[in-house]
């Protein structure tokens, strides 16, 4: 008994020490996460949301980890707007997080667009802020695959307006990821230098005619190949039938210029927000890939041009968007 006594004095110290580490690092991370995080913090809703909407047009741009006053954080960018609503200050907006089983909701931080507000212009909307911005702590997401949504939320006790991207962000215990559920598989994999195919004229000079959105630049690994893709929409705003002309992304520097051929991906999103004009539009999305081998500049204006199938027509508009090279790393960027 009283070596006992003794063994159980000699090593009180350490037992202790040991308890202590466990609890520090049981609770370590949950007085973090409550006290010292105070950047992307989900707020309260008390309402439940409502059924998603059609009334919603919305697009995500990015999803970096950004510090932000001293937080390591989730930067999520984009644009969204309520497409009959010509006041949209009437409404706050948050973005939604929803499982089956947890919904965060994250404040919004208004953005000037002011290349969306031109391109959308016909609609009669104020659309110049209708970029966001929202900090997401994934320190405060369990793990789980969340939908991403946009909730617009009355100040003046109207209804509120809730929609649902085609993106999910997936939070593991190591990492959290945004991705589309909506794959997209192009018509034909190859890989264009542009420079190979079959123009023998110069573009043309730019003109209005064309409405196009660049949505998002991604990089892929095809057959051991990097490669980016480029995805957004593009139309003829005088053309009934688009499908009558092929289209081109034109990647141009002071040096060169590139085509690209753009596969036809369904965009029911812009059929119905330009229904008004009366022109079939589901299939106004494009996909290309775009070799990295190919692009030897430091940076490329886009313009999209469109061919018709038949005749000797051509079409060309310049974008808002440019390419360029920083740290090795080929980025999307907006022009204005």
């Amino acid at each position: 008994m009283v070596s006992m006594l003794h063994f159980v004095k000699k090593f009180r110290v350490h037992g202790l020490i040991l308890v202590s580490v466990a609890v520090y690092l049981l609770l370590a991370p949950v007085v973090y996460r409550n006290f010292f995080i105070k950047v992307g913090v989900p707020i309260q809703y008390s309402r439940e949301l409502p059924a998603p909407s059609n009334n919603i047009v919305m697009s995500i741009d990015s999803f970096d980890s950004v510090t932000y006053e001293g937080d390591v954080t989730r930067d999520l960018e984009g644009w969204a707007y309520l497409s009959h609503e010509p006041d949209q200050s009437k409404y706050e907006r948050f973005i939604v997080l929803q499982s089956k089983s947890h919904i965060y909701l994250f404040s919004v931080n208004p953005v000037k667009r002011t290349a969306l507000h031109y391109i959308f212009s016909n609609l009669g909307l104020n659309l110049l802020y209708s970029g966001f911005r929202a900090f997401i702590s994934e320190e405060h997401i369990k793990s789980g695959t969340y939908q991403v949504g946009i909730l617009f939320k009355s100040t003046t006790n109207e209804a509120d307006f809730y929609s649902i991207s085609s993106n999910v962000i997936q939070r593991t215990p190591n990492k959290i990821t945004l991705s589309v559920t909506e794959s997209v598989q192009p018509i034909d994999e190859a890989i264009y230098e542009g420079t190979e195919t079959s123009f023998d004229r110069p573009l043309p000079e730019p003109n209005e005619d064309i409405l196009a959105y660049l949505d998002t630049l991604s990089n892929e690994s095809l057959n051991g190949v990097e490669v980016m893709r480029l995805s957004g929409w593009a139309f003829l705003q005088d053309e009934p039938d688009q499908t009558l002309y092929e289209r081109f992304i034109v990647l141009y520097s002071d040096q060169r210029v590139l085509y690209f051929p753009a596969d036809f991906v369904e965009r029911p999103d812009v059929q119905d927000v330009f229904n008004s004009l009366g022109l079939n539009l589901q299939l106004s999305g494009f996909s290309l890939l775009i070799s990295k081998d190919a692009l030897t500049d430091e940076d490329y204006k886009i313009g999209v041009l469109f061919q018709h199938k038949t005749q000797k027509t051509l079409v060309f508009a310049k974008t808002y968007w440019s390419i360029s090279r920083q740290s090795g790393q080929y980025l999307l960027e907006r022009n204005q």
